[in-house]
């Protein structure tokens, strides 16, 4: 054994063992940094107080009912809470999207907070203005260099201003502090609160099955994060996971990777945990092949063939019935495919694989 200390630079210093920095080595030679691919990574939304713009579904009902007009401006919201691998857990939270300036925030000529936008808010959505009225005293208590000055009382502290167009389109969300890869596929239009992220862009899919295997929380970890929580835990601090290199494979090459996250979303979203961990071990194959190609092809772990063989996209068209059992018989005939068992199993003895798992894989 012994410390690998070639690459060094001047920026950031990593020290690592031979087969750790082998790794680093060869998914830097195949894959093109996040930060280099059509993507953009925001932030999210930081109320300022929590108890004035986040609310249940009763309230977010009682609300619409008092003026329907409400319902323009409550948004399904994440906390980092709800950010799972792959799944989202919707806890029935609201949140009440006030732009600074609103319903005049468009109105480029107004600098600061403004009556004027506020006799328009509550013209126009006396409900909600009602309801944030009752938290006026806490709510102009916020950030006392920025509140009732830059912006008016009843707005969010961070609003997301020049992208929360974004939060309403196809995305990735994820959150910092994790335990293991907590990178979930959107497209319901949720937004986000301060403690996650989001990713909008191309190739979303293809980069969440990334994002969630094996190989990059291992990276992450070792090379490209933003500080360990703990033994297992890790910071996942996206100008710093910008760096981790992904293949920039062809459209068609991404397909297999798209179709397996679909069924790992649609077994995640009906509780099919068996049917979800046995796609995910595929995926953490399928990952591996891509930046272990030789290592994988020399020990016959090489997956993405027989995947590629073995699945069928769901239709547009297809029922959820038609779609469960298609997964169900799918997730038996990988368990039952000797060539599928044996590049699950026996890429456990991969050195690669080895290295980043800790040789101690129980699946």
């Amino acid at each position: 054994n012994h410390i690998d200390l070639t690459g060094l630079k001047s920026d950031s210093w990593i020290i690592s063992s031979a087969d750790e920095a082998l790794i680093k080595r060869k998914i830097e030679k195949i894959g093109t940094p996040l930060k280099d691919w059509d993507i953009q990574i925001n932030y999210g939304i930081k109320t300022g107080f929590n108890e004035a713009f986040i609310i249940n579904g009763a309230t977010k009902d009682l609300l619409i009912s008092e003026d329907p007009k409400s319902a323009e401006i409550i948004k399904p919201i994440l906390r980092g809470r709800d950010i799972k691998k792959y799944k989202a857990e919707f806890a029935d939270q609201w949140l009440i999207f006030i732009p600074w300036h609103f319903p005049l925030h468009k109105d480029e000529s107004i600098q600061g907070a403004s009556g004027l936008a506020e006799k328009a808010f509550q013209k126009q959505y006396p409900s909600v203005y009602g309801h944030l009225l009752n938290y006026k005293e806490q709510l102009s208590k916020r950030n006392q260099a920025e509140t009732g000055i830059r912006y008016e009382w009843y707005a969010l502290q961070r609003c997301a201003a020049t992208y929360y167009e974004e939060f309403e389109k196809e995305k990735i969300v994820f959150q910092e502090m994790v335990q293991e890869s907590s990178f979930v596929y959107d497209d319901k239009n949720n937004f986000c609160l301060d403690t996650g992220r989001i990713i909008t862009g191309s190739s979303l899919k293809y980069l969440v099955a990334l994002m969630n295997s094996s190989l990059f929380f291992y990276s992450i970890k070792s090379f490209y994060g933003g500080g360990s929580l703990g033994d297992k835990g890790v910071r996942m601090k996206h100008t710093f996971f910008e760096n981790f290199p992904v293949p920039q494979i062809s459209k068609e090459q991404q397909k297999p990777f798209e179709t397996m996250v679909d069924f790992i979303l649609f077994a995640k979203e009906r509780g099919f945990d068996a049917e979800a961990d046995i796609f995910e071990q595929v995926v953490d194959n399928m990952v591996y092949d891509l930046y272990f190609a030789d290592s994988m092809k020399n020990a016959d772990c090489y997956i993405t063939d027989r995947i590629i063989e073995m699945i069928e996209p769901f239709d547009e068209n297809e029922s959820d019935d038609s779609k469960t059992e298609y997964i169900k018989l799918l997730a038996q005939a990988f368990k039952k495919d000797k060539t599928v068992q044996r590049c699950i199993i026996y890429s456990r003895i991969v050195k690669e694989v080895k290295t980043i798992t800790g040789g101690n894989k129980d699946e």
